[in-house]
């Protein structure tokens, strides 16, 4: 009921649109397994419903669609869920087979058989990701409209579009695939009417400009000198002045003076503008310059002259030496790396890299640096043990509790054993580990187990696929 009732709330959203006149979602009657039967209503704020429905009155999940249009659409889309069925029967098979495989396995309670389950878990994923391509690339091709939108060469007769994109995902073994429609009427009325103004207000001032252009023409020889070739001079000279001055925060409050009310007027105008908006970046450039200072204060780079840090880090211990450099794209970055001393034995190392740049990353940046800090504050390993995974799930939940779309973060986490050279890591997002060999003088490449990006999905969702997992590496 209240999946029901969370679906009727959707169309309601096509009021962000003017131009949409109603939202309709049709789908599978409940417990269906067959794309033959699309025609059901589950939420719609069309007005005219009723003509377009084989009841009466409207009964979600009852009622259903009768417009040829949208009927027509359906029976292709029966269609081609055969054609999806058939493509994907064999991942489907195969990952039904490793399924109830890795079921058996996790109920042996072996730790052989929990080993060979959890591979087996791996190659599911695998599998269900492919899937999940493959019907990506199926709704986007099934989606459409009619009739067909060429925003290239808009049509004015017809202002009325259906658009459509089926809904598909793999449900069990059922092998049906096309569960739902979601359809909308779009009008281009409003489009075409403030493209008509547009036309109509380019051909009016175009005339009055030529009538005036004309009229002054005869006259304008004789005043040109006093109104146009002196404010032309000055904002020469102006522009000149401009591109002398090398530190463009100096040019704060020298706007150049045109008292005409013509195009010389707003061309020094424009002028100004621009000699605002240098003064504007360069002051924020200079407050980015800050901020990178600040964001460098959370990084264990060298201290350099005046207290400024320098772009490596060093350190040259007993037992390890650690080398870093840091240099940002932008003012500040999303670029993050520390390693801390815990006791005689153990060292904490971190390598994060937060989507985007500029202050959005930096911040990010930031509370990953505080959250690495504060856990290994008060760290030993009798009490922590090698549980990275608690600290990759605080920064994962801290930056999908955000709710920011697009930010998220790859970062991998390391306890090094500097006695024994034990190393145990724990990645989202960055599985690939270079580590050098010294006895046979080259690079080894480590694969580690596969997990998301920190920030995509809560630690509760990556649990339920194995979660973050701490490997011992060395």
């Amino acid at each position: 009921a209240n999946n029901l009732l969370e679906l009727t709330a959707l169309p309601g959203q096509k009021e962000a649109m003017d131009e949409v006149k109603y939202v309709t979602i049709i789908g599978q009657k409940m417990d269906s397994t067959s794309a033959q039967e699309l025609n059901y209503i589950w939420a719609t704020n069309d007005p005219e419903i009723s003509l377009k429905m084989d009841t009466y009155t409207l009964i979600y999940g009852e009622s259903n669609i009768t417009d040829d249009v949208v009927t027509k659409i359906t029976k292709e889309l029966a269609q081609l869920d055969q054609v999806i069925k058939a493509d994907l029967q064999e991942l489907s098979d195969r990952i039904e087979e490793l399924s109830q495989q890795a079921t058996v396995l996790y109920a042996s309670g072996l730790e052989e058989d929990t080993k060979e389950a959890d591979r087996l878990s791996d190659i599911i994923v695998d599998l269900r990701n492919q899937v999940d391509a493959k019907l990506e690339e199926y709704s986007k091709n099934a989606a459409g409209s009619y009739p067909n939108f060429d925003i290239a060469n808009l049509d004015r007769s017809n202002t009325d579009f259906i658009f459509y994109r089926p809904v598909m995902y793999r449900k069990g073994t059922s092998g049906n695939y096309i569960h739902g429609l979601v359809y909308l009427e779009l009008s281009t009325q409003t489009l075409i009417e403030s493209l008509n103004r547009e036309i109509r207000s380019i051909l009016f001032f175009g005339a009055i400009v030529a009538i005036l252009a004309v009229f002054f023409g005869v006259f304008g020889s004789l005043i040109f000198a006093s109104l146009i070739v002196r404010p032309i001079k000055k904002l020469e000279a102006h522009v000149i002045m401009i591109g002398q001055t090398k530190n463009k925060a100096l040019l704060k409050g020298k706007d150049v003076e045109i008292k005409t009310k013509d195009e010389v007027g707003r061309l020094g105008d424009a002028v100004n503008n621009m000699t605002h908006e240098l003064v504007a970046n360069a002051e924020e450039e200079a407050l980015a310059m800050d901020g990178k200072a600040v964001q460098k204060a959370f990084l264990p780079l060298a201290s350099g002259a005046l207290n400024n840090k320098n772009t490596y880090a060093e350190y040259n211990g007993e037992q390890l030496q650690c080398y870093g450099y840091y240099e940002g794209e932008s003012g500040v970055s999303g670029d993050y790396f520390d390693y801390k001393k815990l006791d005689e034995q153990w060292f904490g190392i971190i390598k994060c890299d937060a989507s985007g740049h500029g202050i959005p990353a930096a911040i990010i940046m930031t509370v990953v640096a505080t959250i690495f800090r504060r856990y290994f504050e008060n760290w030993s390993f009798n009490k922590n043990g090698t549980k990275l995974n608690v600290l990759v799930e605080q920064i994962n939940d801290f930056i999908e509790g955000l709710g920011l779309k697009g930010k998220f973060a790859t970062l991998i986490i390391c306890l090094l054993n500097v006695k024994t050279g034990e190393l145990y890591m724990c990645n989202a997002g960055d599985n690939l580990v270079h580590i050098y060999e010294a006895s046979k003088k080259k690079m080894k490449l480590i694969t580690l187990a596969s997990a998301p990006t920190a920030g995509v999905f809560t630690s509760d969702l990556v649990a339920m696929r194995g979660g973050f997992k701490v490997e011992k590496t060395i």
